[in-house]
């Protein structure tokens, strides 16, 4: 699937796929799964919410997980 970063030069969707626990790089569908659930009466009482759509990537960087060696939640 073509991303905008594609045109970076030297870009491996491993090395990014790597820093995402579910194992793979999101994809269009994934927002379009959550825009539908909000847009749907099932989430008529969801309210205020910030929705991290990111296979788990904010979550794990924040419990200071290690990926290579790289400690990922002090940003360095």
């Amino acid at each position: 699937m073509p991303r905008y970063f594609e045109d970076i030069p030297d870009y491996n969707p491993a090395i990014f796929e790597a820093t995402v626990p579910w194992g793979r790089l999101g994809a269009p569908a994934d927002i379009g799964h959550v825009a539908a659930f909000l847009a749907s009466d099932g989430a008529d009482f969801v309210t205020g919410q910030t929705i991290y759509v990111d296979g788990g990537t904010v979550s794990y960087m924040s419990f200071g997980a290690h990926l290579d060696g790289q400690d990922w939640s002090s940003g360095k």
